[in-house]
C-alpha cells in the first residue's frame, strides 16, 4: 500500500509540474 500510495503521488507531481 505504501509503495502504490507513493507512486500515486509522485504521479500528480508530475501532473502539476506539466500543468504549470
Amino acid at each position: 500500500m505504501t509503495i502504490l500510495k507513493n507512486q500515486i503521488n509522485k504521479g500528480i507531481i508530475f501532473l502539476i509540474r506539466c500543468y504549470q
